[in-house]
């Protein structure tokens, strides 16, 4: 009887040894690598807390309107190709029917930027346009509505090249009476954007051909005064052709 015991009581000892090898081992196998050479169908979700290789092709959703999201950074040492439409958090687009790209917010482009790649390409810029640095043009620069700029440098001289503004319109010179073989001084008026900072040029096409023009001045907004000569070769001491007002041309540089 005590033998009897005795092995009884040995089996149940290797029963639980057994038993708990058995937890250690299992639990040893499952924190390694697994590696599963067939398929995985699971009905809810798979959660994986450490890092991912998928190799071969990765399909992800069997359906269009499946949404996949990546909560961290998405990185690719390789070509990005979207068959639909690609959306970056519904202010960034593009279309994949003509490749159209579209934001709306700020797009910051560092390096050399290229806009077409063909002469009859048209750029287009609906609202301004500015830039700290220089702007070079390899052809023509056509501006269809208003081009406006703080200075502009001709020729390359900072100094003596600078035009901050110009303008171009007529005046009205009312009949100037100028004594024979003098000068005298008159004003030309409705020259409008004219202020006392431009430099004043001015053609007269129908001053009487007995007078000059000697000088001109933006004496005033709008009113540019004139110096004019008659040089006495005729009976005239008027200033215009006829009665009325002579129009003068003129430009105004600053």
């Amino acid at each position: 009887m005590r033998m009897k015991k005795l092995f009884k009581k040995r089996d149940m000892f290797s029963v639980a040894f057994s038993v708990v090898l058995s937890f250690v081992f299992v639990a040893i196998a499952a924190s390694a690598a697994t590696t599963i050479s067939t398929n995985i169908t699971t009905g809810g979700s798979l959660t994986v807390s450490g890092a991912t290789t998928l190799n071969d092709a990765v399909t992800l959703g069997d359906a269009a309107a499946d949404a996949i999201i990546i909560t961290g950074n998405a990185s690719t040492t390789n070509g990005l190709t979207v068959g639909g439409n690609l959306w970056v958090n519904g202010f960034a687009t593009t279309t994949s029917t003509n490749g159209n790209f579209a934001t709306a917010g700020t797009l910051t482009a560092n390096g050399n930027v290229t806009l077409g790649d063909a002469v009859a390409d048209s750029v287009t810029i609906n609202g301004s346009a500015s830039t700290t640095g220089a702007l070079t043009v390899g052809t023509n620069l056509d501006v269809t509505t208003t081009a406006s700029t703080t200075n502009l440098i001709v020729g390359g001289n900072s100094t003596a090249g600078t035009i901050s503004g110009m303008i171009f319109g007529t005046c009205s010179l009312a009949n100037t009476t100028v004594t024979a073989s003098s000068t005298a001084v008159a004003s030309c008026t409705g020259a409008t954007g004219v202020t006392t900072g431009f430099k004043i040029f001015v053609q007269a096409p129908t001053l009487h051909s007995n007078f000059i023009i000697q000088a001109a001045s933006s004496t005033a907004a709008s009113t540019i005064g004139l110096s004019i000569a008659n040089v006495g070769d005729l009976a005239t001491t008027t200033t215009s052709i006829e009665s009325a007002n002579t129009t003068i041309n003129f430009i105004g540089i600053k």
